[in-house]
């Protein structure tokens, strides 16, 4: 390829050597944050057991289900986070594969900071589905039919892409938000089924804790793309 005048150039040169030490200095900057989350996710569920078998302790906000508590505010960070990266991809190779993808971690925090899936429940036209109530099931067919919708829209985005590392990192996304759903939804409907008191704080550290842990993951994930785009996008000179 022909080399561009350096004012021209996408990126500056750089030596072999330097771009493998900012790759090992980004890859452990992103280790340094998932460590940080999952200290913080793991504080997090002690204060929220602490809550639940302590009389003494009283504020609700330490609770992992609270709206707007500690532990939910700290969700909201990490998703705005992945979603401004994944946005900030999309800019950088106007590739709709990452806008499907920073649009629907958008809507993850608007859906969790707003509680639109549990208002639009409330609805009185949801039936009632596999021994759920009406706004279980409300809770579930939403979640399921916004899900499937970004799903196809990240579909047929993958389709058109040829990028090859692009895929790479959708496929891995993909995996994580199934996961995500897993603790999110099958975890969910499973408490709402499971009517034994013993059960329910378990039931509630595995859903809620579980999501934490699983975005703290996605964000260290995430955190390390623009690296690797800045790669592929760097022409070779």
């Amino acid at each position: 390829m022909e080399q561009l005048p350096k004012n021209q150039r996408l990126f500056p040169a750089e030596s072999m050597k330097d771009w493998n030490y900012k790759a090992q200095a980004k890859r452990l900057f992103s280790l340094q944050i998932l460590y940080l989350c999952l200290v913080t996710d793991v504080a997090f569920v002690v204060l929220n057991i602490l809550y639940e078998f302590h009389p003494g302790i009283t504020d609700t906000a330490l609770k992992i289900t609270q709206d707007r508590g500690y532990a939910e505010v700290f969700q909201y960070i990490k998703e705005f986070w992945i979603a401004g990266t994944l946005a900030l991809i999309f800019f950088r190779t106007r590739s709709l594969l990452f806008l499907g993808w920073s649009a629907l971690f958008f809507y993850l925090l608007l859906d969790d900071s707003l509680r639109i899936h549990e208002n639009w429940s409330k609805a009185p036209y949801f039936p009632s589905l596999f021994g759920l109530g009406s706004n279980a099931s409300g809770e579930l067919l939403i979640s399921l039919g916004i899900g499937l919708f970004f799903l196809l829209w990240i579909a047929a985005a993958y389709r058109k892409t040829r990028d090859a590392s692009s895929k790479a990192v959708s496929k891995s996304l993909t995996w994580m938000l199934f996961l995500l759903g897993f603790v999110g939804i099958f975890i969910d409907a499973l408490h709402i089924l499971v009517q034994v008191p013993l059960l329910d704080p378990i039931l509630t550290v595995i859903e809620d804790g579980g999501e934490m842990i699983v975005m703290s993951l996605i964000l260290s994930f995430v955190l390390l793309l623009p690296q690797q785009i800045r790669r592929i996008c760097k022409p070779s000179i």
